[in-house]
């Protein structure tokens, strides 16, 4: 399924001009990270998507000077985030341990967050963190049990910013409605809204 995802969201034409793609994504107890080339103003192979087998996944689709997800461990947990929109400016956030290269605006996000995040009260504790203001940025910050999702407030007027799905055993949140997920309830994520959704995984017997 992951792959028909994908071959959806890079063909919409609300997503355009992009030349990577980048996924972090659970397997068993551990966060994986699978990237493509860059290949730039030529079609996007999505070979290494549709090899993954998974139940939770965050898929980036980078535009030019982008590679997303970022990947880092912390506190016995391997963490995945991608941010988009505008990063609130360096003198705005904490001082705490850089994730990555500090001149990364993201990276330094990325960490104000994980300062921050407190796993068992994930959506208290990035509403906590964040800097309110007219742009802010969307983000997913993801580990081997949770996913939270903030969907920032520079939303498009014409179409939210976000879409929630949701079935029987699957959970969806993207840009656009899906049509390759089947038997799908949709509907917008407000502007400004932090939730979480929990990973539970199935023992086979």
């Amino acid at each position: 399924m992951v792959v028909d995802l994908a071959r959806q969201l890079v063909g919409s034409e609300a997503q355009p001009g992009y030349e990577s793609w980048g996924m972090a994504y659970c397997y068993g107890n551990r966060i994986e990270v699978v990237r493509s080339h860059h290949n730039p103003g030529g079609e996007l192979a999505l070979d290494g998507v549709a090899e993954v087998k998974t139940d939770m996944v965050l898929l980036c689709f980078n535009k030019p000077g982008v590679e997303q997800p970022l990947v880092h461990r912390k506190n016995n947990k391997t963490w995945a985030f991608a941010c988009q929109g505008k990063v609130p400016e360096p003198a705005k956030l904490l001082a705490g341990e850089p994730v990555i290269d500090v001149r990364s605006p993201q990276g330094r996000f990325f960490s104000y967050l994980l300062d921050g995040f407190n796993p068992d009260d994930p959506v208290g504790s990035v509403e906590g963190r964040l800097i309110r203001g007219p742009e802010e940025p969307r983000f997913f910050l993801m580990n081997a049990e949770t996913l939270t999702i903030s969907t920032g407030g520079d939303v498009p007027e014409t179409e939210p910013g976000l879409w929630y799905g949701r079935s029987n055993l699957t959970r969806v949140i993207s840009p656009v409605r899906l049509q390759s997920v089947p038997d799908t309830e949709w509907e917008p994520v407000p502007e400004r809204t932090v939730m979480s959704l929990t990973r539970f995984r199935y023992a086979l017997t």
